[in-house]
Parts: structure tokens; C-alpha cells; sequence
């Protein structure tokens, strides 16, 4: 519990940094002379506003949600595998992960800053590692999308402010195109959906956390940022749910929009909190004041994150444990409309681990996926025979191991 509380941390700080780092490259390219703010400004006045519709959501209560561990979950598992990946190159920390019907796409944007592509069976296929200032290169990546139909990677490089295509069958080069400041990204029907932090438009007289781009023209704008959104944190929150469709969640809000083929969002769900800190829209705060009524004053702040299946949602909650901030996982049943609070804190003993399930990073048909990396330890007695085989001696040098289930019916 002590890495895994150290692993949030570090990830909130790279998250809080983005904006910063975005900034510091943008007055430093150019023959490194400073381009001025005025060159950087986005215009928005005259741009059209992104329609919200106005249609009921699911809401859904986390303080009616029935406490579940992780043995009464791995209980309700109809299937579960396990695929070691290929160690010959390191993956340093796993920023997205994507799974397809053949391939498996993992983005790490800091340590080793590539893109790694393995097939089902955890055999590296081939890196995308092109990290350099050539027309074919990526200053940074910080977002990734996978599109096999037309068998592209499409990578953001916030800080080169381009959209980047590479194949999915080698990880060769396709093609660039010219983009806006951001930090995260979608593509729907050759439109790009930017999401922005606070300042990135370099606009005093309006801020807006979504701008709607045909690559560096800005077509609309949404989400005008509240008061509360009003500093440098940022968390990518801009996913997709069982039928593709693409979901948005503005930072720190409790609702999850559905994106439109129209231009136009539709409010989806609402994650209802006892004490969320959404009920401070209004107030400017930082960061830090934020985590402090979380630690100090029992708030919680939904993550704005969602992994869909067919007939489960899971989400997480940011909350207090033991004057830390985790994730809290919560699982949403869409049919019988019951919330379930997974209790992931609890540690099982070594002798009594079987199977390993984790809080999931992503999901494909109706499998969730997520990673974990332990070694092989005498004290696991029990561990399932094919887990038990993937089992590194070193850990150190390791990938991941990562989990597929699927759940049958919870209760």
C-alpha cells in the first residue's frame, strides 16, 4: 500500500507539471529565442460555443454503494488470463494502455518516452521510440490513440504542438499534421478534440477546457472553466466507453458527458458524492488547498475517468486513507443499477493469493485489463498454476505482468 500510495503521488505530480513543461518549451523553441505571448494567443471570440444539451442523467450515488473485497470479486470472475510481456525492452511507467482485437498499444510518456505494440501473447512486435526534433519525430507523447480500421497510431505531441501518425502494423512514419497547445486529445471523424489546462490559450479574457480543432484551426470551443478549474491541474479524462462513443468528464466535475457526432455533448452519468469537491466550482483554489480537504476534511473528487464494458462501468474516486489521498474503485452495475465500493486496500496474505486482479487501466469487449508485477516467492502457496509460470525471478527487470477478466454476475 505504501508503493501504491507513492505511485499516485508521483503520477499527480507529473500531471501538475504537464502545463508547466508546455509553457517552458514554447518560449524556448525557435532557434531558442522566446516567442511572445501574443504569438501564442488562441483567439476565441468569435468562435462557436459546443452545444451541452439539456437531457437527464444516471445518477449514481457512491454513498449507497455495498462494500465488496477483492476475494468476493476474483469469487465473481467468470475467466480470468495473465500475458507476461516481453522484457527485452523496459516499459517505465504506463501512461495508457490500449487493447485491440490483436495487439496491445502501451504509452510511457517520461521515463522511456515510447510507444510499445505486443501481440495478445506478450511478444513485442516493435517500438515507436522516433523522440527528436526531425519532421518524423515527437518532441513528446502525451496522449495515444489507436485507430485499426485505418491502421494508425495517432500520438499527441503536445509540446511540438503536432498530431502524429504512425502505423499499426511496423510503427512507421504516416504523416504530421499542425496542432494547438494542449494536453490531451481525441480524434472523431478527422476533427481533433483538444483539452487544455488553465493559460494554455494564453487568453485573458476567456478560458475553455475543450477546443474543437480541423488540425490548427479552431472550429469550436466548450466547458468554459469554472473557478475552481482555474489551476494547473490537469488529468486526461477524455475516454471511451462500450460502444466507442467518446466520453468527457471537465476536471474536478461530477458529470460525464457523451460526445456527439452533431458537435454537441449529452450529460451521461453523475458520480454523487456526500462531500464532493465540485461543490466548490465557485471557489479558486489551488491544488494543494484541494488535497487538503480531501485529507483533512473528508471530501472526495471523482477522477473524471471511466472503463466500460458492456455490463459494468468502474470508476475511481480520489479520497483519504491514513492522511494519504488513493483512488478509491467503485463498479457500476448498468443493469440492475447497483454500485459496488471495492474494497482494494485490504491485503491478502501471500498464502492465501490464488489469482491477482487489479484496479483495471482499460477494457475491450467485455474484458477490464490491468498490470501488476510481482516475483517468484516461495510464501505463494496457492498461486494458480498459470500465473505461477509467468512469475520473473527479477522483478527489477520485468515487465508487467498484465491481468484480463471479465466478471460474471456481482452480488
Amino acid at each position: 500500500m505504501e508503493n501504491f500510495t507513492k505511485n499516485i503521488s508521483i503520477s499527480m505530480y507529473r500531471t501538475l507539471n504537464i502545463y508547466i513543461l508546455s509553457v517552458i518549451y514554447l518560449f524556448l523553441i525557435g532557434c531558442n529565442k522566446p516567442i511572445p505571448k501574443k504569438a501564442l494567443k488562441l483567439e476565441l471570440e468569435n468562435i462557436k460555443k459546443v452545444e451541452i444539451k439539456n437531457e437527464y442523467p444516471q445518477i449514481i450515488n457512491t454513498s449507497e454503494a455495498k462494500d465488496i473485497s477483492t476475494k468476493q470479486l476474483t469469487d465473481c470472475i467468470s475467466n480470468i488470463d495473465y500475458i507476461a510481456l516481453d522484457s527485452e525492452h523496459l516499459i517505465g511507467e504506463i501512461r495508457k494502455m490500449i487493447i485491440t482485437e490483436s495487439k496491445i498499444y502501451i504509452m510511457d510518456s517520461f521515463l522511456s518516452q515510447q510507444v510499445f505494440v505486443f501481440d495478445k501473447q506478450g511478444k513485442l512486435l516493435f517500438r515507436i521510440d522516433e523522440k527528436g526534433n526531425g519532421p518524423e519525430e515527437f518532441i513528446s507523447i502525451w496522449d495515444m490513440q489507436v485507430n485499426e480500421s485505418k491502421k494508425e497510431i495517432l500520438l499527441n505531441d503536445a509540446l511540438g504542438l503536432s498530431y502524429i501518425y504512425y502505423s499499426t502494423e511496423d510503427g512507421s512514419f504516416i504523416k504530421r499534421e499542425r496542432g494547438i497547445q494542449n494536453c490531451y486529445l481525441a480524434n472523431i471523424n478527422n476533427i481533433y478534440i483538444n483539452m487544455l489546462s488553465y493559460g494554455q490559450d494564453f487568453n485573458d479574457k476567456e478560458s475553455w477546457q475543450l477546443l474543437i480543432t480541423d488540425k490548427d484551426s479552431i472550429l469550436y470551443k466548450g466547458f468554459q472553466l469554472e473557478e475552481l478549474q482555474k489551476n494547473n491541474f490537469i488529468e486526461n479524462s477524455i475516454s471511451y466507453n462500450f460502444e466507442n462513443k467518446l466520453i468527457y468528464t471537465p476536471t474536478y466535475s461530477d458529470t460525464i458527458y457523451q460526445f456527439c457526432e452533431n458537435i454537441s455533448f449529452i450529460p451521461k452519468f453523475v458520480i454523487k458524492q456526500n462531500k464532493s469537491i465540485w461543490n466548490k466550482h465557485n471557489e479558486n483554489m489551488t491544488y494543494a488547498e484541494i488535497c487538503k480537504l480531501i485529507k483533512e476534511n473528508n471530501y472526495t473528487l471523482f477522477t473524471g475517468n471511466i472503463i466500460d464494458s458492456e455490463r459494468y462501468m468502474l470508476f475511481t474516486t480520489n479520497e483519504e486513507y491514513k492522511g494519504g489521498i488513493i483512488k478509491q474503485p467503485y463498479i457500476w452495475d448498468k443493469i440492475n443499477k447497483i454500485s459496488y465500493r471495492w474494497d482494494s486496500k485490504t491485503i491478502i496474505s501471500k498464502e492465501n493469493i490464488r489469482d491477482v486482479i487489479t484496479i483495471p487501466l482499460t477494457s475491450y469487449n467485455d474484458r477490464f485489463y490491468g498490470i501488476f508485477q510481482i516475483g517468484k516467492d516461495p510464501e505463494l502457496k496457492s498461486i494458480s498454476p498459470k500465473l505461477a509460470k509467468l512469475l520473473p525471478k527479477d522483478v527489477e527487470n520485468a515487465n508487467p505482468i498484465i491481468v484480463a477478466y471479465q466478471f460474471k454476475d456481482i452480488h
